[in-house]
């Protein structure tokens, strides 16, 4: 159900992951079984996976990238070798061509 909730919604999550990313709060995507009423709860699980996916898919060695996804220790430089942020781009110019 999240998978398929988080497929649906990606852009808007990502749109709303950003503007917390960096506050201590993780309510909204963690651990928030019940508490959350209109959508799946711990959707911060999809948003990782999807980063996660991200690095995995432009890396050019995929065995390093295995190593580097499990031994991630700073999500922020994380998120930038993904170049997740750019496919929110790219699939938005896609949408208005």
């Amino acid at each position: 159900m999240a998978v398929e909730y988080g497929d649906q919604h990606e852009q808007e999550l990502w749109k709303q992951l950003k503007d917390e990313m960096c506050s201590s709060k993780t309510n909204n995507w963690l651990y928030n079984f019940s508490t959350v009423k209109d959508k799946p709860a711990d959707l911060g699980y999809y948003m990782g996976y999807t980063i996660a996916r991200e690095y995995y898919k432009n890396a050019t060695d995929k065995n390093q990238a295995v190593v580097e996804i499990i031994e991630m220790n700073n999500p922020l430089v994380f998120l930038e070798k993904s170049k997740y942020d750019l496919k929110e781009k790219s699939a938005l110019i896609i949408s208005y061509v």
